[in-house]
């Protein structure tokens, strides 16, 4: 993460978004098995963004819409 970002963490309660580049390998070996996973940041692209409360999906929210979605079946 880049040195700003931490500092832009003000409130332990807020929400925040964490995006960052990142490039995923997967080796193989002969018989195309996966054998291995090699996870690569750009730190440097890291950054941190504080969420409006509004913008927020939350467990609560998640359950209530599936409860009247199910009654609809």
């Amino acid at each position: 993460m880049n040195r700003g970002a931490a500092r832009d963490i003000s409130t332990a309660d807020a929400f925040y978004h964490y995006t960052s580049k990142q490039a995923f390998i997967w080796p193989y070996d002969e018989q195309a098995r996966l054998i291995g996973e090699h996870l690569y940041v750009d730190m440097t692209s890291a950054k941190v963004e504080r969420l409006n409360t509004d913008d927020v999906v939350t467990t609560d929210w998640v359950q209530q819409t599936a409860k009247a979605l199910l009654r609809t079946l």
